[in-house]
């Protein structure tokens, strides 16, 4: 599915400068298939919610949008305990995940299994309209990882927008016009606790524009169930009463479990 690259030396690139856009990796017509897919899931329209973060363990797939005073974009979710949205963008996205996995020699999988501090990653589409979609600078870290992101461009600045796009400050103190180096096929790899930033999109005046969209595994820190309010926010009231009452239901009735003999 993907092309061959030479680890070292994108490793030695991402360690010197901070970034590396290994040129052809995926074929032309996959990415056309992901864009495709992913452009008619976004024209539908999706509920405006607040950004998730930090995914909890058991979380649905989802797919949202939202705007605040650091960004404005749409942005799927596909955890990997889920079906999968989309089997093409899934196994694209655990292909090079495995692949940044070696470069940075560390287990090939992880990421996609349990672990005890409960890192984890799950799969995007982040998608910037052509009316000003944008994310402010900034950077990640997950805490005792190696935070090396890769990105597939899905849509590309002049063909599918006008201007804006995708910057990276590499560790030279150079402002780095991503979306002006990568053509269909790139993948980028980058240290995402250098700062970067996605700058307003402008769309033509005298053609459909279709904005910005990217795809890539984000490593995370996965919360319990029990300590999300997302989770706890799906819980009816009834549902609630009914476990908080169980107790005592079982104290005065017995526990189900010590009517059967064994």
């Amino acid at each position: 599915m993907i092309g061959t690259v030479d680890n070292q030396e994108v490793r030695d690139a991402v360690t010197r400068d901070g970034y590396y856009v290994a040129k052809g990796m995926v074929p032309v017509e996959l990415v056309d298939a992901i864009r495709d897919f992913w452009l008619d899931k976004y024209a539908n329209g999706q509920p405006e919610q607040v950004l998730i973060w930090t995914p909890y363990y058991g979380e649905p797939n989802g797919i949202l949008f939202d705007r605040s005073n650091t960004h404005r974009l749409f942005r799927s979710y596909d955890y990997l305990w889920n079906a999968p949205q989309h089997r093409a963008t899934r196994d694209l996205a655990i292909s090079l995940s495995r692949l940044r996995n070696r470069i940075i020699e560390t287990f090939e999988r992880d990421g996609e299994t349990f672990a005890e501090d409960h890192f984890g990653t799950y799969i995007t589409t982040t998608y910037y309209p052509p009316d000003g979609g944008w994310l402010a600078e900034h950077v990640d870290d997950v805490q005792g990882h190696l935070h090396w992101h890769f990105q597939v461009p899905l849509t590309f600045r002049g063909t599918h927008y006008e201007g804006g796009g995708l910057y990276y400050m590499d560790r030279h103190g150079n402002r780095i016009d991503v979306d002006g180096a990568v053509a269909p096929g790139d993948v980028l790899f980058f240290d995402a606790t250098q700062p970067h930033g996605v700058t307003p999109i402008q769309p033509y005046k005298d053609k459909t524009s279709f904005g910005r969209m990217q795809m890539f595994a984000i490593p995370t820190l996965m919360e319990m169930p029990y300590e999300n309010d997302r989770t706890i926010d799906r819980i009816t009231w009834s549902r609630f009463v009914k476990a908080k009452l169980r107790p005592l239901k079982w104290k005065l009735f017995g526990r189900p479990d010590q009517k059967y003999g064994t």
